[in-house]
């Protein structure tokens, strides 16, 4: 018999969502909009800065410490690796990012046009992102908090990367694990928000594992049209 709750002490950890906490995520017109005015009124540096956040799915924070010796131009990826000062959000964090053309060619000429070594971070940061962030926003014509309490924050830029990811990976027959490895994250279950497979997307994955299934429909059809004449 157990004199006493072993659990009493222990901390959960409970995953909830606040009204008036929640991010969303740019429209593509919102970003192009937001993008524009982060170059007009903070210049290429923060331009780029957010531009590679919105296609890559980064965090802030990797971005923050992403090195010249991180960028591997012959493999087209962004390796994410843990730093003397720094590490990545969890365990899973160590991963290698694709990059886009765009995005490969933006840090391309800044690593073209560095003079310094090669362990220099990409983005040296002379403000804080927030700061930045809200006003190209508040430039751009945007609300920081719609009529819902949701609000845009620099992290709605991952947010808004990883929903699309997941969107094609559903359409052309990707897998969560896929997604999963693509947002570095730790759990599954944070993965499965940004997942939304179709009807479509599934019909071709069981029709990839059952081909003559296909014949057989076509067979019987045929037949069955026959026997009508």
């Amino acid at each position: 018999m157990i004199d006493a709750n072993p659990m009493r002490c222990a901390t959960l950890k409970v995953f909830k969502t606040k009204a008036g906490q929640r991010n969303r995520t740019f429209t593509p017109e919102q970003l192009e909009c937001f993008l524009q005015a982060a170059l007009d009124t903070s210049g290429k540096h923060w331009h780029d800065f957010f531009k590679v956040l919105s296609q890559t799915g980064l965090r802030v924070s990797e971005l923050q410490h992403l090195r010249y010796t991180d960028l591997d131009f012959d493999g087209n990826v962004i390796q994410i690796r843990t730093q003397p000062n720094w590490q990545p959000k969890s365990r899973s964090g160590e991963r290698d990012v694709p990059m886009t053309p765009h995005v490969r060619r933006l840090l391309l000429e800044r690593s073209v046009a560095h003079s310094g070594n090669e362990n220099d971070v990409v983005f040296n940061m002379p403000r804080t992102h927030t700061y930045t962030f809200d006003r190209a926003l508040k430039a751009a014509g945007l609300e920081a908090v719609d009529g819902n309490g949701e609000k845009l924050v620099a992290h709605s830029l991952r947010h808004g990367a990883l929903t699309l990811f997941g969107q094609m990976l559903a359409k052309t027959g990707g897998s969560l694990t896929d997604l999963q490895r693509l947002a570095r994250h730790s759990s599954i279950t944070i993965t499965q928000r940004y997942w939304h497979s179709t009807v479509e997307a599934q019909q071709r994955i069981v029709l990839a594992a059952f081909p003559e299934s296909q014949e057989e429909e076509f067979e019987t059809d045929f037949v069955t049209r026959n026997a009508c004449l």
